[in-house]
């Protein structure tokens, strides 16, 4: 075992909690596509619409919430709030009758996440010494993206043992939301900072370089189309309904793989490259998505996807503090989730359009050049700094 600084409890916590939280959110999400199309007569458009709309209104509520985490002083209420919304939301899908049914109930879950994730994040970078924020961000994906393995699985029990029951499965995500919300309540203290923070000047703009990371990401947000499309892709392939859990499972697994490694190497090669790098393998992998002919090949690129999130998921947190100096982290966190979060809208339903209208090879190459492109711009920044 290394001798190293070892992570505050802050971390293992908050990464406990947003495991049993995505237990829940993926036992219902990979089911999403297939509810949509076969109970409630949805399209790609529709889904889009639906994702992109979910992501937008978490945006504006994660900016709202990281100002009067930071206002208030308090993080901890915003975090429990936003996890007992989110598991109310989840259950409620079993009652679904329409497509705006689903479309309400999946931005009040969007409205928790907001609420939660950009004092969540600030709970975390606070808590952890800057030269390990990387890796800090990077387990507690890892841990996030292990739920994301777990609540598939159920999903796949679920189908396997009662075909078509996507209410049930809905249902059950009651157990694991309730969960998060007594992990909350008892175990998260409020101010577990662990490093002396610097004088916060909460007018002061946000700093220039920070506003250039922030235009990359948002960039690239363009390109990353919500990952649902990697299930419609693999049903168009010919992969079986029972079969996409599963794929979205193994998805999750690469994730959680690659998370906290993913985050260590970030922080010894620097966050800007590591982010450079895992944009360019995002390109490659989501044009490769397009062009697969058969659910095996799509497979096989699921192992590449899995690196560049590894390499991205805790760097780019990371890199938001390290360029806030002077600047409340709430606040600072919740610009980058109002910039991703808002351009999750054009970006997935974008997507869904254009799935339709121009087909797999052209839609998912196209979103490969726009995360090229970042990825240049990333690389160009790396330059003149």
């Amino acid at each position: 075992m290394s001798g190293g600084p070892r992570l505050p409890r802050a971390v293992f916590l908050l990464g406990a909690v947003s495991l049993l939280a995505d237990v829940a959110s993926d036992l219902a999400f990979p089911l999403l596509p297939l509810f949509l199309e076969h109970e409630l007569h949805a399209r790609n458009v529709a889904l889009g619409a639906i994702e992109g709309l979910a992501d937008a209104t978490a945006a504006g509520v994660k900016y709202l919430a990281g100002l009067g985490a930071d206002r208030g002083g308090k993080r901890k209420p915003f975090v429990l709030g936003g996890y007992a919304l989110s598991g109310l939301a989840k259950p409620l899908l079993a009652l679904a009758l329409a497509p705006w049914h689903v479309v309400a109930l999946r931005m009040l879950d969007r409205v928790g996440k907001g609420l939660r994730t950009a004092p969540r994040d600030a709970l975390i970078a606070e808590a952890t010494p800057e030269p390990l924020r990387a890796r800090a961000f990077g387990l507690h994906r890892a841990l996030d993206n292990l739920g994301a393995v777990l609540g598939p699985l159920a999903a796949a029990l679920v189908l396997h043992r009662w075909p078509g029951a996507y209410r049930l499965a809905f249902a059950l995500t009651v157990f694991p939301g309730l969960a998060t919300v007594l992990l909350v309540a008892l175990g998260v203290r409020e101010g577990a900072v662990a490093v002396k923070q610097p004088a916060y000047t909460e007018e002061a703009p946000l700093p220039p370089a920070l506003r250039r990371y922030l235009l990359l990401t948002g960039l690239f947000t363009l390109a990353n189309a919500s990952d649902v499309f990697v299930l419609v892709r693999a049903r168009q392939l010919g992969a079986p309904e029972a079969s996409l859990p599963l794929l979205w499972g193994g998805l999750s697994l690469l994730r959680a793989l690659c998370a906290a490694p993913g985050g260590a190497l970030a922080d010894r090669l620097g966050r800007p490259r590591a982010l450079c790098l895992g944009w360019a393998l995002y390109a490659v992998a989501w044009a490769a998505f397009g062009v697969a002919r058969s659910p095996l090949e799509l497979t096989a690129v699921l192992g590449l996807y899995g690196v560049y999130y590894g390499l991205t998921e805790g760097a780019q947190r990371a890199v938001v503090a390290t360029l806030a100096p002077g600047v409340k982290l709430g606040r600072a966190y919740g610009a980058f989730h109002l910039v991703t979060g808002l351009l999750a809208l054009p970006a997935s339903l974008g997507f869904g359009w254009a799935l339709e209208t121009f087909g797999p090879a052209r839609t998912f190459g196209a979103g490969g050049a726009l995360a090229l492109l970042a990825s240049l711009g990333m690389a160009r920044l790396l330059r003149t700094h």
